[in-house]
C-alpha cells in the first residue's frame, strides 16, 4: 500500500505511552570528570563546546544538565542508574582530563551517547570533534604560501594522544608536501618545560613554531626571541584570548553544536548502548591570518629560531 512511518510520529507515540511520571525525555546529560567539579571551564575549548551544546540543546526543547563523576561517594555505575532514573536518554560525555580509562562501568546500554573528541578511547562512541588532521594540513599549507618551511611542531606528548595522533600525523604529511627537507623533528614532549622547549628550539631552528598550547607564546618572551621578527608563531586551536595569534579557529562552538545533533538523530531512532560501528562526526577548522605570521621573502628564510650570541 506504500506505507511509510513517520518518525516524528512514532516518537511523539513513544512519549504518550511513557506513564512514568518522573521521565524527563527533554534533558541531555552532560558528563564530566574533572576532580573539581568546575575545573574543564578553564579550559576556553571546551566552555566554546558547552557553549554550543546548551544552545542547540534549546533549540531542540531540551535542557542541557551537567552531572559530575567525581562528586563525593558518585560511582560511575550509580551516575549511570541516578541518570536512568531520571528518565534521561542521551547523554554527551565531555573531554576528560586525561587519557587514563574511565567509565568502564558505566552502564552504557541505557542511553543513547555522544563523545567529544577522542580522550574517552574506550569504549568507542559515536562522537563530534573538529577535523584536526584537515586543521593542521590546513595551517601548513597556509603557512608555506607565506613562504615558510621550516615547520616545527612542539606540544606535550598527550595533546598529541587526545586527538589519536592527528597532530603528527598531519604534522609529518604536510611537512613531506610543502616543508624543507630533512624536516625539523617534532617536540612532542612528556616533559613539557621551557628549558625542554629552548634546547629543541636551539638545535633545529624553526621558522615557525606550530602548537596547541597558549604557553609557547609565553616561553617565546621569557626566551628573549622576537615574534614574528626571530621565529613565527601558529597555533592549531585557536581560543579568544589569543587575538592577533595566526592559526586554526576549530569553530568549536559548532562542535557542541553537532554532538547534539547526532545524539538528537540517535535517540529518535532508539540507538542505545555502544555501537557497533560508531559514528563519527568532523568539523572544519577555519584558518586565521594573524600577525604571529606574516608574510616572509623565501630568500630570508634560514634557521632563524637558533639563539642569537
Amino acid at each position: 500500500m506504500g506505507y511509510r512511518p513517520d518518525p516524528d510520529i512514532a516518537h511523539l507515540m513513544e512519549r504518550i505511552r511513557e506513564k512514568r511520571r518522573h521521565v524527563q525525555r527533554n534533558t541531555i546529560a552532560y558528563l564530566t570528570a574533572y576532580e573539581g567539579h568546575f575545573t574543564w571551564k578553564d579550559h576556553p575549548t571546551q566552555l566554546m563546546y558547552y557553549s554550543g551544546a546548551k544552545q542547540r540543546a534549546q533549540e531542540y526543547g531540551y535542557v542541557l544538565e551537567e552531572f559530575w563523576l567525581r562528586e563525593t561517594g558518585m560511582t560511575e555505575r550509580r551516575l549511570s542508574e541516578i541518570i536512568r532514573n531520571r528518565g534521561i536518554e542521551g547523554l554527551i560525555v565531555a573531554p576528560l582530563p586525561s587519557t587514563a580509562p574511565l567509565y568502564k562501568d558505566f552502564n552504557w546500554e541505557y542511553f543513547s551517547a555522544v563523545e567529544l573528541g577522542y580522550s574517552l578511547a574506550k569504549p568507542a562512541l559515536h562522537r563530534a570533534c573538529n577535523h584536526q588532521f584537515q586543521s593542521m594540513m590546513t595551517l601548513i599549507k597556509e603557512l608555506a604560501h607565506r613562504g615558510y618551511r621550516r615547520f616545527g611542531l612542539a606540544v606535550h606528548i598527550e595533546q598529541d594522544e587526545r586527538v589519536n595522533y592527528h597532530w603528527r600525523g598531519a604534522f609529518a604529511a604536510g611537512s613531506s608536501l610543502w616543508g624543507a627537507q630533512p624536516s625539523v623533528p617534532p617536540l612532542l614532549a612528556s616533559k613539557w618545560t621551557i628549558d625542554v622547549f629552548d634546547q629543541w628550539l636551539q638545535d633545529h631552528g624553526p621558522d615557525v613554531i606550530i602548537t596547541v598550547s597558549a604557553e609557547v607564546h609565553d616561553w617565546l618572551e621569557r626566551l628573549g626571541r622576537k615574534i614574528p621578527e626571530d621565529v613565527a608563531l601558529a597555533n592549531v586551536d585557536l581560543r579568544p584570548t589569543m587575538a592577533g595569534t595566526t592559526g586554526i579557529d576549530q569553530n568549536s562552538v559548532l562542535v557542541g553544536a553537532t554532538a547534539v545533533d547526532l545524539l538528537i538523530s540517535l535517540v529518535r531512532h532508539g540507538e542505545r548502548g555502544i555501537p557497533n560501528v560508531p559514528k563519527i562526526i568532523m568539523v572544519e577548522g577555519r584558518f586565521v591570518s594573524g600577525k604571529t605570521a606574516p608574510r616572509v621573502e623565501r630568500k630570508s628564510l634560514g634557521r632563524r629560531g637558533t639563539k642569537r650570541r
